[in-house]
């Protein structure tokens, strides 16, 4: 059931596709298939100690 719901979200978000760049025109792009800001990031890395950039969803499905 989740994978249907982040299935449909990504065709909504980014037409299924992973290599996908939105929002050219905002201070922060949106990435990947779910189309992923560098704010959700920063947030993320936070919490997990991690080191990702927004830039590294592209074509990256574990992370988009």
């Amino acid at each position: 059931m989740i994978t249907m719901l982040i299935l449909a979200m990504s065709q909504v978000e980014s037409s299924g596709k992973n290599g996908k760049v939105g929002d050219l025109h905002k201070n922060h792009h949106a990435y990947g298939y779910l189309q992923v800001r560098q704010p959700a990031i920063d947030d993320y890395n936070q919490e997990h100690g991690t080191k990702i950039r927004a830039q590294d969803c592209l074509h990256n499905e574990e992370l988009s």
